[in-house]
């Protein structure tokens, strides 16, 4: 099972594949409900703006084996500062594809507030689904406990820190997307909030039971 939770090509075209032929949207759309849904999953141009922060491109495997990696990685020039200055750097396609990771949260926020503005104008009798998918809180922490925008921080030190910041943020935002959602009392809702992990990079030697109490 561990190698299905691997980060990498071939599990997301897996997953890639499960997410367009799933049962539920399948089910729903044979009972008359309209779909609308706004993921990463849902073409290549936002999984691409992840960057490396997202799962490697099989084309980029034989490129790694070659002298372009040294192109294709964009941390390799930041181990090499750090080792000869001490310094550090954030390579700037780290930061481009920080800053798309906000981007992306912000429009998957963005289109529950659209549905909703259209749903509100829509005869009841059509049933809707609408799925927004979320990239917070998991890393890169990009934004603080109030939602403002951070710079992305290199010390490990700070990483629990930022996770829980970013968690009391996703608190806020839930409650305040569940409320808007509310407020229409012209039609019945069923509201799913789901996540799929917590907190994952704990230091070497942590017992499994700290991990899961965290």
């Amino acid at each position: 099972a561990d190698l299905f939770l691997e980060r990498n090509a071939k599990n997301f075209y897996i997953g890639n594949a499960l997410y367009h032929n799933n049962s539920i949207f399948s089910i729903l759309g044979r009972e008359g409900y309209q779909l609308s849904t706004f993921s990463i999953l849902d073409n290549s141009d936002e999984l691409n703006k992840l960057g490396s922060f997202g799962p490697d491109k099989p084309s980029n495997w034989l490129r790694k084996q070659t002298m372009e990696r040294l192109y294709i990685n964009p941390w390799l020039f930041n181990k090499f500062l750090k080792m000869f200055s001490g310094k550090e750097r954030i390579p700037y396609l780290v930061k481009e594809s920080i800053n798309n990771i906000v981007l992306y949260n912000q429009e998957a926020e963005g289109n529950i507030l659209k549905q909703l503005n259209y749903l509100s104008k829509t005869p009841s009798a059509v049933p809707h689904f609408t799925y927004s998918h979320f990239t917070i809180p998991h890393g890169p922490y990009s934004f603080d406990k109030d939602g403002d925008i951070k710079p992305f921080s290199l010390i490990e030190k700070e990483e629990m820190k930022a996770y829980l910041d970013q968690v009391i943020y996703c608190n806020k935002k839930i409650e305040e997307i569940v409320n808007l959602l509310t407020q229409d009392s012209l039609r019945k809702k069923i509201i799913i909030i789901q996540g799929d992990h917590g907190f994952r990079n704990f230091p070497p030697g942590i017992p499994p039971k700290t991990e899961y109490e965290v």
